[in-house]
């Protein structure tokens, strides 16, 4: 009896107050949507929560609970300045220098068993933004094109920017992001450069540098 069994439960969000795990740092936030219920999986339809400055979408899916599966999409539209405001604490040391503003959309897919590795990909779509930075003289401006990712890899395909009143393309292709190895192409009207090589243990080894 219990196995043939069939039910579906759903639960309709109304901006209802949303606590995620504390130890994942994030703020609290009202939450709409709908979560289904079913005996062999979790639904979230259209799940939407509001941070300040931030509205996060989500959807997809939790399913064979013995051995859970994911099937997740996020996404959101913001501006860099609210995103870094949400950016848990013990990550911000990372950001605290660095100055970003602009819109980006941001897409993360997050798929597999969470006892094995989950494949993680996604992109990010840069719109007019701008970076400033200690290390960098003069701010990067005008910061547009996509950058797409997943566990292994990190690609651009022409990110066009503007460093001290010139404009440059960067393409961007690197792999084994524990070890990386890249392959960059920068250009502009005065200057073309083309790099390989690998990041290893914090030495930089560079197998191609022409220009």
């Amino acid at each position: 009896w219990k196995d043939s069994l069939e039910y579906e439960v759903k639960v309709l969000l109304n901006k209802n107050p949303l606590s995620l795990p504390s130890k994942l740092g994030l703020p609290k936030g009202p939450a709409s949507g709908q979560i289904i219920f079913k005996p062999d999986n979790l639904r979230f339809a259209d799940i939407q929560i509001d941070w300040p400055g931030v509205p996060l979408f989500f959807s997809g899916e939790i399913k064979e609970f013995k051995n859970i599966y994911l099937n997740l999409l996020i996404s959101y539209k913001a501006d860099f300045s609210d995103v870094l405001k949400i950016i848990p604490e013990k990550f911000s040391s990372h950001t605290e220098k660095l100055d970003i503003q602009g819109q980006n959309s941001t897409s993360i897919k997050i798929k597999g068993r969470v006892k094995e590795k989950l494949n993680i990909s996604g992109n990010i779509e840069l719109d007019n933004c701008l970076v400033k930075y200690p290390a960098i003289p003069l701010p990067l401006k005008n910061i547009s094109g996509i950058i797409t990712f997943d566990k292994d890899s990190l690609n651009t395909s022409i990110l066009k920017f503007n460093y001290n009143n010139i404009n440059y393309n960067l393409d961007l292709k690197c792999d084994n992001l524990s070890s990386p190895e890249f392959r960059a192409k920068l250009g502009s009207d005065i200057l073309k450069l083309e790099t390989i090589g690998k990041i290893n243990k914090g030495n930089l080894k560079l197998s191609k540098f022409s220009s």
